[in-house]
């Protein structure tokens, strides 16, 4: 089979959205091929007809998880080609795996980029957890977005990449999601280092841009301020502002806004399925 997708960067989190029709039983093996000719790619998204009323598209991501940079990217991409000029704005409102509800994205061209803001889903709870690895206590904020599951730390907890990923495979036994997050913060500087690990596609990766990390840092950050926030966290591919909103101990608002890039021309690729 032969089908078609795009290259896309969302803080620099390069993502790649198969525009074609793929089978969602053959979607991990289609990734895992287009991972081997794009090793500068963090996360494979398909295109897929949307099932909810008044949505553009279903996103679904190759581990099912939810990511709220891939949906940023997706609805830059679809408003790109409804002709979305340098200045304007579009709504596009999406549903995407991992959620339970159409995600609405805000978007606006500037500068050859667009500048996405994306309402995610609220987070199914948040809170402290001390975990154990290798004969050490960590005391984490844990944040189940459903979809994705993160681990707040010190950016300190970890000096190496092979202990931190290591643990976060052991430590994603202990609870149910698509997808798991090490979200190593410096709150001084206010940044992260993302590591995020899908289990069914097996893929454990340092992102450079994490949407849904930062969104569960400005969680955790509203709920300390019992009110609403709003953090410009940093990482290594760039910045996503997080805005969010507690009361009474529960996190009632939470978006995120940052800058797309689409990175050339659609591709074309080959795929010769087992299935």
């Amino acid at each position: 089979m032969v089908t078609e997708y795009i290259k896309l960067s969302p803080t620099e989190n390069i993502t790649l959205l198969v525009t074609g029709s793929v089978r969602r039983d053959i979607q991990t093996e289609v990734a895992s091929k287009l991972f081997s000719l794009h090793h500068d790619t963090e996360q494979i998204g398909f295109l897929e007809q949307a099932g909810i009323s008044g949505a553009r598209a279903r996103l679904q991501m190759a581990g099912g998880e939810f990511c709220g940079n891939a949906a940023m990217a997706t609805a830059a991409y679809l408003a790109a080609l409804d002709g979305l000029r340098d200045g304007q704005s579009a709504s596009v409102l999406l549903e995407v795996s991992g959620a339970e509800k159409a995600v609405s994205c805000f978007v606006t061209a500037k500068g050859g980029g667009v500048e996405g803001t994306v309402e995610l889903p609220l987070p199914r709870s948040v809170e402290k957890r001390t975990l154990n690895f290798n004969g050490k206590r960590y005391d984490a904020q844990c944040v189940d977005m459903k979809g994705i599951f993160h681990i707040i730390l010190p950016v300190k907890a970890f000096c190496d990449g092979p202990s931190a990923g290591a643990a976060l495979k052991e430590w994603s036994r202990l609870f149910e999601s698509d997808a798991f997050g090490l979200i190593l913060f410096d709150e001084r500087e206010s940044s992260i280092k993302p590591l995020v690990y899908v289990p069914s596609a097996d893929t454990l990766v340092w992102e450079r841009g994490c949407g849904s990390g930062s969104a569960a840092v400005g969680c955790c950050l509203a709920l300390r301020a019992k009110g609403a926030v709003c953090a410009e966290i940093s990482q290594p591919g760039g910045t996503i502002t997080v805005r969010a909103t507690a009361k009474k101990n529960v996190v009632e608002e939470l978006s995120i806004t940052g800058l797309v890039y689409i990175l050339g021309e659609p591709h074309r690729v080959d795929i010769e399925s087992r299935k």
